[in-house]
């Protein structure tokens, strides 16, 4: 399962063109696979996540903790009352 989620996440990225040094916002970011796998693989690029849990935001911060990614910032609440992305 692991390996059809990354080549899934691999394929996604190409089919959006990501690349390295984009500012990305990832909208109901879930448990994060999205907005983890961005951060390890595009580096230089800073990675914005959105999520209404407290709990999901908290494993994405302990994964990317554990992963040692600084490029990634996950937020809790309502993308009504959202205003902290700025490219």
């Amino acid at each position: 399962l692991a390996d059809a989620e990354e080549n899934m996440l691999a394929l996604y990225c190409e089919r959006a063109e990501f690349c390295d040094g984009q500012h990305v916002l990832d909208l109901g970011c879930g448990w994060g696979s999205l907005s983890l796998y961005l951060a390890r693989r595009y580096p230089n690029s800073q990675i914005t996540s959105l999520s209404n849990s407290a709990t999901q935001k908290a494993h994405i911060d302990a994964r990317a903790a554990a992963l040692g990614l600084r490029n990634l910032r996950v937020h809790t609440g309502n993308i009504a009352d959202f205003e902290d992305f700025k490219p």
